[in-house]
C-alpha cells in the first residue's frame, strides 16, 4: 500500500484512505487464491485468481475466462504476506471494463506521435465525464465512451436519450459509444442491434473498436489532404 500511496501522492483528488478501500489484503483472500503452493495471475486483467473446485475463476469470469481460453496462460505468483488484490466489485465494475478504454487510449497516443493531425488525447477527461477525448488539427473534438456489455439491446435502453457532457473545456463535436472487439467477435450483430434500439442524440453513434479506429484514420487522412 505504501507504493500505491507514493504513486498517488501527486493526485489530490484521490485520498489514500479511499484507494485503500479498493483492495483486500492477502490474508483475506489467501484461502480462495492459494493453489499448488502459489497464487496465480489472470492473463487478461492481471488480478490474482480464485480457485473453485480446482478450477480458476477471475472476478469477471465471463470475460477473462473466455478471452484466455480458461486462463491457460496464467502465471504463478509467490505469496509474500504483503500482496493486495482488488476487491471483487472493483475488479468487476472498474478494472476489467477499463482495460479496453486504456488500450484505445494507448493506441491513440501512439497515433498522435506519428500524425500531427491529432493534437490531443485525454483519458477520462474531467474525472471521467466520458472515457476518451480526441482533439484534431481542425479544432474538432470527439468524445468516446467505451461500453463492455453482453447485451447490446439492454445497453441501448440504458443510454437512450442521454448525451455526453458537452461544456468547455470538455466540449465535443462528434460522440461515439465504442464496443471492445471481443463483443463483436462473440456477436456479429452487436453494433446493428445497439444502434437500432438506442435513441441517441444526432452526433452520437455506436461503433465497434476496430471500426472506430478506422474512423479516426479516415479523419486524419482527410485533414492531411486538406493541408497538402
Amino acid at each position: 500500500m505504501a507504493q500505491i500511496q507514493q504513486r498517488l501522492g501527486a493526485l489530490p483528488l484521490l485520498r489514500n484512505k479511499t484507494v485503500a478501500e479498493f483492495y483486500e489484503p492477502e490474508e483475506d483472500f489467501f484461502d480462495r487464491a492459494y493453489y499448488q503452493k502459489q497464487f496465480w495471475r489472470c492473463p487478461h486483467c492481471r488480478n490474482i485468481l480464485n480457485w473453485v473446485d480446482g478450477a480458476p475463476r477471475c472476478a469477471r469470469h465471463s470475460i477473462c475466462g473466455r478471452l484466455t481460453a480458461g486462463y491457460q496462460a496464467r502465471t504463478p505468483v509467490a505469496p509474500t504476506g504483503n500482496w493486495l488484490r482488488l476487491k471483487r466489485s472493483v475488479a468487476q465494475r472498474v478494472c476489467v471494463p477499463g482495460l479496453p478504454e486504456v488500450r484505445l487510449y494507448d493506441w491513440a497516443c501512439k497515433l498522435q506521435e506519428k500524425d500531427a493531425g491529432l493534437l490531443d488525447v485525454s483519458l477520462w477527461p474531467g474525472v471521467d465525464r466520458y472515457d476518451l477525448r480526441l482533439v484534431f488539427s481542425d479544432n474538432s473534438a470527439w468524445a468516446i465512451d467505451v461500453k463492455d456489455y453482453a447485451d447490446p439491446t439492454n445497453l441501448a435502453r440504458q443510454v437512450s436519450g442521454k448525451s455526453f457532457y458537452n461544456l468547455e473545456p470538455f466540449r465535443w463535436d462528434e460522440g461515439y459509444y465504442v464496443f471492445p472487439r471481443h463483443r463483436l467477435e462473440w456477436n456479429r450483430s452487436y453494433v446493428e442491434l445497439f444502434n437500432r434500439a438506442a435513441n441517441l442524440p444526432g452526433p452520437i453513434i455506436g461503433l465497434g473498436e476496430d471500426e472506430f479506429r478506422q474512423q479516426v484514420q479516415r479523419k486524419l487522412s482527410t485533414l492531411s489532404e486538406r493541408e497538402a
